[in-house]
């Protein structure tokens, strides 16, 4: 019994010992491969997690440089519990940039010598989240920078305080799924070569030692048998008649594997050619997608794309009571530049117009020309006070624009927010009511319906 079990352990055939090494290795090879692939998700996870809060912080800089400069305590509480509601962030520090003093600090933070502590109730406390043992906060330093007439001026910094438990749950589905498949290929490793060692190797052997010492001739047919015999013979003979069957294999399989190779070079060649008109096909596609929802002279959506994007995000304010606001812009008195410089002076303030609302507009705004010398911006997930602030913004910016031949070209403002039961049409009417009304005001100037 025990010379059994050591030899199921320990076998001393030549396709056993080969199998106990390659399986060896493999394994180290696999463990090596799985430990590089789940240290890859999770430098993978966090970097998502750090190009997430960066997109955030560069959302909020605008509206956070500005609370800052009036030193508004509320706003900045404001803005800071609205940081910690992403799942990203566990924490804000706000601090002032002249006395380094902490000015907000809210969620989970490092305090003196690097301890986490919880300084301020949040969303994730009450729903009775909490930092497990295992997670690490990491933070993202931001400067808070305020554009004014004289220039941008830094007035401090935001620190936005992630965790590792953010970047573990994102990564344990795929960790598990890495782990499972490394599993799955071990074992099919195992059954796949125990199968072609056995049929490859030790069967094989034990034809060729039954030939050799039973002289089977039964066994000749089989291609992996080679019976080395010195002499003339019975033996020899079918020894020379074996490896000319072996040698007219060898014709027909060279034979066939050209032709496998022609058969795949021609494949290659029509797959090349499908992949070619494929890639001309899309790029015509592409282009004329972009045609169609772009306007050519300022390169901003047109009209139409922008009424389908406001029709949908009209559907997603009803589903998910978000807030939702329009700007209309119309450029004062652009007849007269037309009729006094020409059309071509008139497309080239359009274009400029068009750049200076994509300088100061966040990514999350959609922007395009609504029609002649008006202009559309849709802010998402915005409300009309925001929205007033933007547009006071842009309007100030079009003020400080010096075109070469017109000068300065001003614009009045309507801004009209969604309201339960609007569709676009009534939206829109809103905004052109308030941005008549900017007009009858002496224009230059923002209204808000």
């Amino acid at each position: 019994m025990r010379k059994r079990i050591r030899h199921f352990f320990f076998p001393s055939t030549i396709g056993a010992r080969l199998f106990r090494i390659v399986l060896s290795v493999y394994l180290v090879i696999a463990f090596a491969v799985t430990m590089v692939l789940v240290v890859e998700e999770v430098l993978s996870a966090k970097d998502a997690v750090v190009h997430t809060i960066s997109i955030y912080e560069k959302s909020v800089a605008n509206t956070l440089g500005g609370a800052l400069w009036n030193m508004d305590d509320e706003d900045l509480g404001f803005l800071a519990q609205g940081m910690l509601e992403l799942p990203e962030v566990y924490g804000v520090v706000i601090r002032d940039g002249q006395t380094k003093a902490t000015i907000i600090k809210v969620g989970w933070i490092q305090g003196a010598g690097g301890k986490t502590e919880f300084v301020s109730p949040s969303r994730k406390q009450a729903n009775g989240s909490s930092l497990y043992w295992y997670s690490k906060l990491f933070h993202l330093e931001f400067p808070v920078r305020y554009a004014h007439e004289l220039g941008t001026e830094e007035l401090g910094t935001v620190t936005i305080y992630s965790s590792s438990q953010v970047v573990l749950e994102r990564v344990w589905g795929r960790i598990a799924l890495i782990m499972a498949g490394a599993f799955i290929k071990t074992l099919a490793t195992w059954f796949v070569f125990l199968y072609f060692n056995r049929r490859i190797l030790s069967e094989p052997l034990s034809a060729f030692v039954r030939a050799v010492e039973g002289v089977d001739l039964e066994h000749a047919k089989d291609s992996s048998i080679r019976l080395e015999m010195p002499g003339d013979n019975e033996l020899t003979d079918l020894r020379d008649s074996f490896n000319s069957m072996l040698a007219r294999l060898q014709e027909e399989t060279e034979a066939k594997d050209q032709y496998a190779q022609n058969l795949e070079e021609l494949k290659e060649e029509l797959e090349k050619r499908v992949q070619e008109r494929t890639r001309q096909l899309e790029e015509k596609n592409l282009k004329l997608e972009l045609l169609s929802k772009t306007d050519q002279l300022t390169g901003l959506y047109n009209r139409r794309h922008l009424e389908e994007v406001l029709r949908y995000e009209i559907k997603r304010c009803e589903r998910y009571n978000h807030a939702l606001s329009l700007i209309l812009l119309d450029l004062d008195y652009f007849k007269r530049v037309n009729d006094t410089y020409g059309h071509d002076v008139g497309d080239r303030v359009l274009s400029d117009v068009a750049a200076t609302l994509r300088r100061h507009t966040r990514q999350s705004d959609v922007i395009g020309r609504w029609g002649g010398e008006e202009f559309l911006i849709l802010a998402i997930e915005t409300s009309k006070e925001f929205a007033n602030s933007l547009a006071e913004n842009l309007r100030n910016e079009l003020q400080k624009n010096k075109h070469n031949q017109a000068g300065c070209v001003a614009g009045s403002f309507g801004v009209a927010e969604y309201q339960p039961g609007d569709d676009v049409i009534a939206l829109i009417k809103r905004a052109d009511m308030a941005l008549y009304a900017a007009k009858a005001k002496g224009r230059n100037r923002v209204e808000i319906c």
